[in-house]
């Protein structure tokens, strides 16, 4: 999945709610509340870096002006 960080979807709040559907579907529900505390912990470049890190890089954010960042 790829998310334009330059687009509504690109909001924090939004990227936490995949993630959040992303653990559940997957069976880690219980790892919800540890995850949302790291992507909580810092900057948005580190929500997003949490978020790519468990998604197992299924994850990925672009600016659709610019290429790929993590």
């Amino acid at each position: 999945m790829k998310i334009d960080i330059s687009a509504p979807e690109g909001n924090v709040f939004c990227i936490m709610g995949v993630v959040t559907d992303l653990l559940g579907q997957t069976g880690r529900k219980d790892e919800v509340k540890a995850v949302m505390a790291r992507m909580r912990s810092g900057d948005y470049a580190n929500a997003c870096a949490v978020a790519t890190e468990v998604s197992y890089g299924s994850i990925e954010f672009y600016n659709s002006r610019d290429e790929i960042i993590g």
